[in-house]
C-alpha cells in the first residue's frame, strides 16, 4: 500500500486547475468558432479581409482533410476531452480517477504539442500566419506546458505515478493522430473544376457589358449570354482567339498571383485557341467603396490597376508586356516602379495624359460591379481570382489537367495536338 504522503496523483492546486480550465475552455471557443467559419465558407473572420494572412490560412486546400473535413473539427473533441479529464483531478476524486485523468490530459498536451508544431510550419510554407489560428495554438501550447509542469510522471511509476512507458506511449498516440490529420491534409482528391452559375439577372440574359474604349470589333458573349464583352479590352494570349475567357484579379492578391502562372500554362498549352481578358478589381478603399480598410498589401492597389489600364489605353500591343511586369515575383511591384516601367513602355507624356482619362475609373468601376453581380450568395464566389467562360464561372486555381478537360469537353476547345502532328502537314489544308 502507497505512503498518502508520497502519492503522486494528490489533486492539484485550485489555481492551477482554474488557469488550465480557462485556457483549454479559450482554445475549445477558437477551434469551434474557426471550425463553424470554415463550415459556412466564411474565410474573413473580424480583422481578416481580402487576402489577408487569415484568408490565405483559412482558404488553402491545407484546411481541410482530405479537401472536406476542417481541420480544426478535430480539436474540437480533443478540448473537450481535455476538460473533461481536469474534472477528475479535484479532491474529490478516488488516486485512481485522477490518476486516469492525468493519463487522458499526458496524451492531450503530446498531441496539442505536436499539432501546433506541425500547423505553424505549415502556415510558413503558404508564407502567411493567421492570428485566430496562432492564438488556437498558443492555447494549446500553454495548456500543454501546465500538464506536462505538474503531470506525476516517475520513470518507475511509483505512488501512482505516470511510467516512462506509458510516456512514450502516449507520445505514440500523439503522433498517430497528428500524423492522421497531417496525411489527411496532403491527400486532396481532384476538385471539380465546373464553377457555380449565377442568378441570371431579372432584366434577362445579356445585360451587363464591358464597353471597348476602342471600335469594337467583335463582342465575346460569356456566361451564356449574361455577360457581353465588346473586343478590344486588356487581353491575355491572341487577340482573336475565338475561345476568351475573363479573369477577376487584383494586382496585389496573391491567390491571384498564383493564377497568373496557370494562365501561361494554360496559354502555352492551347496557343492561340483561347486567351484571357484580365479585368482588375482592386482590393483598396481608395477607388473600392466595398472596402472600409485596406490592407496594408493593398495600399497601392489602386493606382496599379489605373497604370496597367492606362497603358492599354494609351497603346493595346504593350497591355501584356504591363501586365507580365506587374504579375511577376511574388508581390506586386511599388507603384513608383509600375509608373516607370509604363513610361518605359508608352512614353512619359502620354502615360500622364491617358491618366486623367475618366475611362479608367469608370472601367474599375464596371470590374467591381462584374464581380459583385456575380457573387451572388455564395460568400465563395465573392473571393478572387474569378475565372469566367462562356458556360460558367469559379473562383480559385483550378487543376491544370481537370480545367483543360473540362475546356475541351464542355467548351469545345480543341485540344493540342503532339509535336510529331503538329510536324505532319494536314491531307487538306484550305
Amino acid at each position: 500500500m502507497s505512503d498518502p504522503a508520497r502519492d503522486k496523483t494528490m489533486p492539484p492546486s485550485p489555481a492551477w486547475l482554474w488557469t488550465l480550465r480557462a485556457v483549454l475552455g479559450l482554445g475549445l471557443i477558437l477551434c469551434s468558432y474557426l471550425t463553424a467559419v470554415s463550415l459556412t465558407e466564411g474565410l474573413h473572420p473580424p480583422g481578416c479581409g481580402a487576402d489577408s494572412s487569415c484568408e490565405q490560412v483559412l482558404g488553402s486546400p491545407l484546411s481541410r482533410i482530405a479537401g472536406v473535413v476542417p481541420v480544426g473539427l478535430p480539436a474540437v473533441p480533443l478540448y473537450a476531452v481535455a476538460l473533461a479529464a481536469s474534472a477528475l483531478l479535484t479532491s474529490d476524486t478516488t488516486g485512481r480517477q485522477r490518476r486516469v485523468g492525468w493519463m487522458i490530459l499526458a496524451v492531450v498536451s503530446f498531441a496539442v504539442l505536436g499539432a501546433a508544431g506541425w500547423f505553424v510550419f505549415l502556415q510558413s510554407k503558404i508564407g502567411a500566419f493567421c492570428v485566430w489560428c496562432l492564438s488556437t495554438h498558443a492555447c494549446g501550447l500553454v495548456a500543454a506546458l501546465l500538464i506536462l509542469w505538474r503531470a506525476p510522471f516517475d520513470r518507475g511509476g511509483r505512488d501512482g505515478a505516470l511510467s516512462a512507458s506509458f510516456a512514450v506511449l502516449a507520445v505514440v498516440i500523439a503522433v498517430v493522430g497528428v500524423g492522421g490529420v497531417a496525411a489527411g491534409q496532403m491527400f486532396q482528391p481532384a476538385r471539380r473544376v465546373e464553377g457555380q452559375l449565377p442568378t441570371p439577372p431579372a432584366a434577362g440574359p445579356a445585360t451587363f457589358r464591358i464597353r471597348s474604349p476602342f471600335q469594337a470589333e467583335r463582342t465575346v458573349s460569356l456566361l451564356q449570354g449574361q455577360l457581353q464583352l465588346e473586343m478590344p479590352l486588356p487581353t491575355i494570349g491572341h487577340p482573336d482567339a475565338p475561345h476568351v475567357m475573363v479573369e477577376l484579379f487584383d494586382y496585389c492578391c496573391s491567390h491571384c498571383r498564383r493564377m497568373h502562372k496557370r494562365v501561361e500554362q494554360i496559354l502555352r498549352h492551347y496557343g492561340d485557341r483561347v486567351a484571357f481578358v484580365p479585368l482588375v478589381h482592386p482590393f483598396d478603399s481608395k477607388c473600392n467603396p466595398k472596402v472600409k480598410k485596406t490592407n496594408k498589401d493593398f495600399e497601392e492597389a489602386c493606382e496599379l490597376a489605373r497604370l496597367s489600364l492606362a497603358v492599354f489605353r494609351a497603346d493595346p500591343a504593350q497591355f501584356q508586356r504591363m501586365h507580365d511586369f506587374m504579375m511577376t515575383g511574388s508581390k506586386a511591384p511599388k507603384a513608383e516602379e509600375a509608373r516607370q516601367f509604363a513610361s518605359d513602355l508608352v512614353g512619359a507624356g502620354t502615360l500622364e495624359r491617358v491618366l486623367r482619362d475618366p475611362w479608367l475609373a469608370d472601367q474599375i468601376r464596371t470590374h467591381m460591379s462584374l464581380h459583385q453581380q456575380t457573387s451572388g450568395g455564395k460568400k465563395k464566389d465573392g473571393h478572387l481570382p474569378k475565372v469566367i467562360h462562356a458556360k460558367a464561372l469559379f473562383t480559385g486555381m483550378p487543376d491544370f489537367d481537370k480545367f483543360c478537360e473540362h475546356l475541351e469537353t464542355e467548351l469545345g476547345v480543341p485540344a493540342p495536338v503532339d509535336e510529331a502532328e503538329e510536324a505532319t502537314p494536314a491531307e487538306d489544308s484550305e
